[in-house]
């Protein structure tokens, strides 16, 4: 089945559906690049009932990231999920974010307690991150701990180690708020953590940018990205000794958000009964960590049904981690397998259009020209031009054909567009089609309220 997705038979594919795993992972990537997310979601719920387990969730969970916020499906992911044995990073995650988008704040932060993270930690910036060159270049906190010290940071400020007023009691730390300047900026974090006993621990993690982590002063291997933090976008395993062990985290941001999410846990991604933290400086022992790092997605080889579906979306994971050039060579031996498929050249359409655009639109326009069930194409394209400022070269792509009227991401997009253009009556048309279908959508409710706006400035 997986060949008819790659193959751009999409008719063909749903005369095959039937009540299985596998069948409903399919149907659910197939609606979500046909701009249909009601039936995405109908179908992803179906692939959660059967299996919550499996790494194909990641895949539709990012690939309908944008999306999930839009409907109103947290309440039945918390009835989904609340007494399942689960053990998925995408699915914890969004349990999690179910959780608060309800305001079950308490629930939420028992959850993340029970899940390992740390929330306590020291910060010291924000030093120089120019071109992103401060990931390259050793600042004072990784020769030294000194918490009474004030070094010199960016523009010439003076900074000290500091914690924050509030207790962190959030899964994610946001530093965007702690330090200033936060835009290309470097920033520290550091805490000491207690084993109980000699054992085989977890750190995972997931940033908004480049990182470079220190554990009892040796030094991991630095990852260098710009991406959405989730969880567990990296996994090192190591064996440490009981007692006191320093972690410190170096972030590199460039523009945008700025935090992280960090867990220290068992195999099984649950808290280390008797670890605790400390923000006090602890004594351990300096020594060669050695590690393994783990990578979860690539179980997804195990339940896919030929090379070229595992190599096309395992390319597509490693992309939204922020690792393109990994994520390109899987794509393109997916290519080399199936050369006119409408998905991977959409995949790296988006991969290329940030950093070459003619040639991302140029994927892009060919994915669409070779299977119009593909909206998603379409959406990028317009999306990329209207953040750039081109109203007029965005509406050209939204009017190639006539919007269906299931689509979610397209019709929304046009209202923005018309917000924009403080085109009033054309947004009011356009949001009156999308309430028949989407009417419980927060994206709804906001495009809503931004055309009453408009129209209340306009008299």
């Amino acid at each position: 089945m997986g060949d008819l997705l790659l193959e751009n038979k999409f008719e063909l594919l749903k005369d095959f559906y039937n009540e299985d795993f596998y069948s409903n992972v399919l149907f659910s990537i197939t609606y979500l690049l046909e701009d249909n997310i009601s039936q995405a979601w109908r179908h992803w719920k179906k692939s959660i009932e059967i299996k919550p387990n499996s790494p194909w969730h990641q895949v539709i969970g990012l690939l309908g990231y944008d999306l999930w916020d839009s409907l109103p499906i947290y309440k039945e992911i918390i009835t989904l999920l609340r007494d399942k044995d689960f053990n998925n990073p995408y699915l914890e995650y969004l349990y999690w974010k179910a959780l608060l988008s309800q305001n079950l704040v308490q629930e939420a932060e028992k959850y993340s307690e029970e899940k390992g993270f740390i929330k306590d930690f020291l910060f010291l910036g924000p030093f120089e991150n120019i071109g992103n060159s401060g990931l390259y270049k050793e600042y004072p906190p990784e020769k030294e701990i000194n918490l009474e010290k004030t070094y010199q940071g960016k523009n010439g400020i003076d900074i000290k180690w500091f914690t924050p007023e509030e207790r962190g009691k959030n899964a994610y730390t946001s530093i965007y708020n702690l330090i200033y300047p936060n835009q290309w900026a470097v920033s520290y974090a550091l805490c000491y953590f207690y084993v109980p006993q000699n054992q085989d621990i977890y750190i995972r993690i997931g940033t908004t940018s480049s990182y470079k982590l220190f554990l009892d002063d040796f030094s991991f291997p630095q990852i260098e990205t710009q991406r959405r933090a989730i969880w567990n976008q990296e996994i090192y395993k190591t064996k440490l000794s009981s007692g006191w062990h320093k972690l410190l985290l170096k972030l590199c941001n460039q523009e945008g958000d700025f935090g992280f999410f960090l867990r220290v846990t068992d195999s099984r991604g649950n808290k280390i009964p008797g670890l605790k933290t400390s923000l006090v400086p602890q004594n351990y022992k300096r020594a060669q960590v050695y590690f393994e790092r783990i990578t979860p997605e690539k179980e997804l080889i195990k339940e896919s049904d030929s090379s070229e579906i595992f190599y096309t979306f395992y390319g597509f994971l490693l992309f939204e981690k922020g690792l393109t050039d990994e994520a390109e060579e899987y794509l393109k031996r997916a290519e080399k397998i199936k050369q006119n498929s409408s998905i991977i050249k959409f995949i790296l359409g988006k991969i290329y259009l940030d950093s070459q655009e003619e040639l991302g639109k140029s994927y892009l326009l060919d994915s669409y020209s070779i299977s119009k069930n593909l909206k998603i194409n379409l959406y990028y394209l317009s999306l990329y031009e209207l953040e750039h400022g081109r109203y007029e070269e965005a509406l050209k792509y939204l009017e190639k054909e006539d919007i269906p009227e299931n689509s979610f991401l397209l019709r929304s997009l046009l209202i923005r567009l018309f917000n924009a253009l403080s085109w009033t009556k054309e947004s009011e048309d356009q949001i009156s089609t999308l309430e028949k279908k989407y009417k419980e959508s927060q994206e709804t409710y906001f495009l809503k309220g931004k055309m009453y706006r408009k129209k209340k400035h306009a008299i």
